[in-house]
């Protein structure tokens, strides 16, 4: 973890406050801090939220579903084309969100900056992951995905099926 904030604010949809500070990378806590080394946070700065991205985005998928979108029983193949890869065919969002798609964990290099950057590549790699075992008959919570990587890994595959992000949320 690096020590940094990102702060963006809006009012009646116009931005009041956006700010960065502090590092992305390069100046970790209990560590010498290394001007050369340590790359400053922007705005535009990807941050990973890690568990804190599950709210929001269970919060979009009940969205699309209330409005007629998607239906928590859907199978995540009929969203994510080609997510039925390696026998994924009969998992559901519903699976997803509750914890139960049971799904092997990210790889490691899913993770670098600028692969979350890249929301097809974290499709593909989404689509490629493989089950560890039956989501209806097996409990199994896996690390890393347990999250919402396979639906939520990134807003706009979402805000593609919503149309809009104004249309969930008009003012």
């Amino acid at each position: 973890m690096h020590p940094a904030i990102q702060v963006c604010v809006r009012h009646e949809g116009a931005v009041v406050v956006d700010r960065a500070v502090g590092h992305a990378r390069g100046d970790l806590p209990g560590r010498r801090f290394d001007r050369e080394r340590a790359v400053p946070l922007t705005v535009d700065t990807l941050v990973n939220l890690f568990s804190a991205a599950e709210a929001v985005t269970a919060m979009l998928i009940h969205k699309l579903e209330e409005q007629a979108v998607l239906d928590l029983d859907d199978p995540v193949a009929e969203h994510i084309r080609g997510f039925e890869r390696h026998g994924k065919a009969g998992i559901t969002i519903r699976h997803v969100l509750t914890h139960r798609a049971a799904i092997a964990p990210m790889p490691a290099e899913a993770f670098d900056p600028d692969v979350l950057a890249d929301h097809d590549e974290v499709e593909e790699i989404v689509r490629d992951l493989r089950p560890w075992a039956d989501p209806d008959r097996d409990i199994v919570v896996a690390p890393l995905t347990t999250g919402k990587p396979v639906i939520g890994s990134h807003l706009p595959a979402l805000v593609r099926l919503m149309g809009s992000i104004y249309e969930v949320f008009p003012e």
